[in-house]
């Protein structure tokens, strides 16, 4: 297994989750092919701040004794920051994916390092648009990606964050450990230079211990009314897992949207505004951020819900608990249709009847090996990519003369 080391302790703390329902809820896996949404005139409109649609797993309710509760969420804490400063190692690697950023000349830098790869006995997949001979002889072999999961050990992206976001986009349930190689225009999120490559992949398949990050994907659902749902959301049309965001917005139309939220099945609010972004903490630097969202650690565990351009100044961004289950609607009384995409890509139309079902997709996180550390390469990023809190340092106080006393 290649999370050996932090399995033992994730195992214990997937126990301690295994009694508290809310906090590991089932998540669907089935995919079907996008299709626009058609609005459904059958159900009658009701009040949105009285109405409440049920979620498909409901969660139960577990009673504990006050002591057994902070013994556990104790435990819970301790097992969490140990499994965030563990450092894993990566034994028996032998199929590598690179997925390089198209249309930018870098066909000669992957096939430098696949061969690299090849001499270490290791296979390597290669996306189809690079050329590639297979002149060379070497213990391993290179190939070219089929668009299959083909039990993969190790991913390398070369481009930038957008490369990053697309491969979260290939591997929809378990994904592999990802490096990832700066060759973007941001390069938040891909820590490692590429003159490096070298040394740092020499260190992976030498079994070196490394410090991932284990970040936080969301699972987002599209359900849609018809006649026949069996369901009070409706039937699935689409799923999707993502890395930063899912964002509702107004689309082409000139209006403000007017959305529903709800969590756990709860109506919390109704949103007049340009959108809605719900974002992982990994998001949090993303489209959240220049909403005037926060900034939150890829480590913490929480969703993001940020207004884009609220209507009432008074709707301020909110960090909630990954446990929670949220639901995204028109509004009976909006004025027009809404738009949703999922990190930038699948977008789709939604009309009456339809709605968004996010939350965190527990069983499938992003691991991305670090530089150094994950609070020490998103410190760093923040500031090399962000400039965050970066200002011309004061001038110091001139020295007063000896004898000298200032008066209040």
């Amino acid at each position: 297994m290649w999370l050996r080391k932090a399995a033992t302790k994730r195992s214990h703390v997937e126990r301690l989750c295994t009694s508290h329902p809310t906090l590991l809820a089932p998540l669907s896996q089935t995919h079907l092919k996008p299709r626009r949404l058609i609005a459904s005139m059958t159900d009658p409109p009701n009040d949105p701040k009285r109405r409440t649609i049920p979620t498909p797993s409901p969660p139960t309710t577990t009673l504990l004794p006050l002591l057994d509760l902070e013994q556990s969420s104790s435990t819970l804490r301790k097992a969490l920051n140990e499994t965030r400063t563990a450092r894993i190692s990566l034994p028996n690697i032998r199929k590598i994916l690179i997925v390089t950023r198209p249309h930018f000349e870098l066909e000669s830098l992957t096939v430098e390092i696949a061969e690299f790869l090849a001499h270490r006995g290791v296979h390597v997949v290669i996306g189809r648009d690079i050329a590639f001979q297979g002149s060379h002889k070497t213990p391993g072999s290179i190939t070219h990606w089929d668009g299959v999961d083909q039990n993969i050990d190790l991913v390398i992206t070369l481009g930038g964050d957008g490369t990053v976001l697309y491969t979260s986009s290939l591997f929809q349930n378990r994904v592999p450990p990802i490096v990832p190689f700066h060759l973007g225009s941001l390069g938040f999120l891909t820590v490692f230079e590429k003159s490096t490559y070298p040394s740092v992949l020499s260190d992976i398949l030498d079994g070196k211990p490394q410090h991932m990050n284990l970040r936080t994907r969301l699972q987002a659902e599209i359900y849609q009314k018809s006649p026949s749902s069996k369901s009070g959301l409706g039937d699935l049309v689409f799923s999707r897992k993502v890395l930063n965001e899912v964002v509702v917005d107004r689309g082409v139309n000139s209006t403000m949207v007017n959305l529903d939220l709800f969590g756990d099945g709860h109506h919390i609010t109704s949103i007049l505004a340009d959108g809605l972004v719900v974002a992982t903490p990994t998001g949090s630097t993303a489209y959240s951020l220049s909403a005037g969202g926060p900034l939150v650690h890829p480590s913490k565990s929480s969703v993001i819900v940020t207004p884009i351009c609220p209507h009432a100044l008074t709707a301020r961004p909110m960090i909630l608990p990954s446990s929670i289950d949220l639901q995204l609607s028109l509004s009976t009384d909006a004025r027009g249709s809404a738009w949703v995409s999922f990190d930038g890509r699948d977008r789709f139309e939604l009309d009456e009847g339809s709605s968004v079902l996010i939350r965190a997709a527990v069983h499938s996180p992003f691991p991305s090996i670090c530089r150094e550390t994950s609070s020490k390469d998103w410190f760093q990023s923040l500031v090399s990519s962000l400039g965050w809190n970066v200002r011309a340092k004061q001038k110091r106080r001139p020295a007063t003369t000896t004898g000298s006393s200032s008066k209040l």
